[in-house]
């Protein structure tokens, strides 16, 4: 069982990929079933996320709220 501290969020993908928001301008963290455990995998950008709502757009794209109404996530927010 994995705890995401501050979590405000979450969104179960199409493809089983389990979508966890965490507050105001926080990227978005994602984990993925395997055989049994939830492995993280790569983070999303979510510029502007206010901390609120999230879910999963019919496309497969995850939308947030934004103190302007609605975002979109920017892909992968990772550093290499």
């Amino acid at each position: 069982v994995e705890t995401v501290e501050g979590a405000s969020g979450i969104a179960l993908t199409a493809d089983g990929v389990l979508v966890v928001a965490r507050g105001a301008g926080g990227s978005l963290r994602r984990f993925r079933s395997v055989a049994g455990v939830w492995p993280e995998i790569e983070p999303l950008g979510a510029p502007g996320h206010d901390g609120g709502a999230i879910t999963v757009a019919p496309d497969g794209r995850i939308a947030f709220t934004t103190a302007a109404g609605v975002g979109w996530t920017s892909g992968p927010d990772v550093i290499h």
